[in-house]
């Protein structure tokens, strides 16, 4: 569970959330909505840690090893001489280290996640070769060897295909099913509407918490289940 008490944040003196109080439910599937500027991945930075609030309680009710990040930015240098098996492989070096310390399981593993998102007939092509789609798809197989409890995604869907949404979607679904924390940001209501069971909207410094079946963000505006204490 990941709790906010009383958070303030503010980014370039501008103020994204005040004195909001939120909750994330263990095993939820959250898609974060919100109009551009409204917050949607300094609320992702918050939760990691990787940025500070301005006032309040950020409660994480989970390890360092527990969790997995795909951000908005790339931060693969695709110039790297590495194979698409290689860069997959690396989303296993922090929990592992050297590739020595890897067995056979981690290498099914590997195989397993690039099957999944439909790339392993590439797996021996260099990263460099990958068209921004395929490039996607690679960084969604690192994620997936981590096997983590708690999966944070930032705009992940952008610059890919419906086909390939669906796929990485159809992903999210099935780990959301064994149990995993799903927070996602998206822009895409028929997306959230189909594939998310909460939605987390932004507007205005407020968080609307939802039932994910409202065909545009003003009707959860409109019509919260609960409103965060903003």
């Amino acid at each position: 569970m990941i709790k906010f008490e009383n958070v303030s944040l503010h980014r370039s003196q501008r103020c994204l959330l005040n004195h909001c109080d939120l909750t994330i439910e263990q095993g939820g599937f959250y898609a974060l909505t919100g109009d551009n500027g409204s917050g949607k991945s300094s609320i992702l930075q918050v939760v990691l840690g990787q940025l500070g609030v301005s006032s309040g309680t950020i409660i994480r009710g989970f390890g360092h090893g527990d969790y997995s990040y795909l951000p908005q930015k790339n931060q693969l240098d695709i110039q790297f001489p590495m194979s698409v098996e290689q860069a997959v492989m690396a989303g296993l070096w922090q929990k592992f280290g050297a590739i020595s310390a890897l067995k056979s399981k981690h290498f099914e593993r590997i195989e397993q996640a690039l099957h999944e998102v439909g790339i392993a007939h590439l797996k021996q092509a260099s990263i460099n070769q990958l068209s921004g789609g395929q490039l996607q798809r690679l960084l969604f197989a690192r994620m997936l060897v981590q096997d983590a409890s708690l999966l944070l995604l930032d705009e992940p869907l952008a610059s890919i295909d419906q086909k390939a949404k669906n796929i990485l979607l159809d992903i999210l679904k099935a780990k959301h099913q064994q149990g995993v924390t799903i927070l996602i940001t998206l822009h895409d209501a028929g997306l959230v509407k189909r594939y998310v069971s909460q939605q987390l909207h932004i507007s205005d410094q407020k968080v609307h918490l939802c039932q994910a079946d409202f065909a545009h963000s003003d009707d959860c505006c409109r019509l919260p289940i609960r409103q965060m204490a903003c």
